[in-house]
């Protein structure tokens, strides 16, 4: 932890203690196999890459993804009405 937080010191960066812990990834259990976090709903699980490796991947919270989703759907549902130039300026902007 102390070696990481000497190279994001080096880009002017740091850890919030609060928010950061270390995991264990030294052994390499069966793919599929859920680590879950105690700070947050999302989660770490083992896969496999493409070229046949073992690696660690974050899957976000289900939750989370369908409170987007809605989000986004009430954002376009309520542009429906309006002409096509106003949603196209509405969905090419970055806002």
């Amino acid at each position: 932890m102390r070696v990481l937080g000497k190279r994001l010191n080096k880009y002017g960066l740091e850890l919030h203690p609060d928010k950061t812990q270390m995991i264990d990834f030294r052994f390499k259990p069966q793919s599929g196999t859920m680590i879950t976090t105690s700070t947050s709903s999302d989660s770490l699980t083992w896969v496999t890459s493409e070229k046949g490796r073992a690696m660690v991947r974050q899957l976000t919270a289900k939750d989370r993804v369908a409170r987007t989703l809605k989000a986004v759907g009430r954002v376009y549902r309520g542009m429906r009405t309006r002409p096509l130039p106003d949603q196209h300026q509405r969905l090419s902007s970055n806002a």
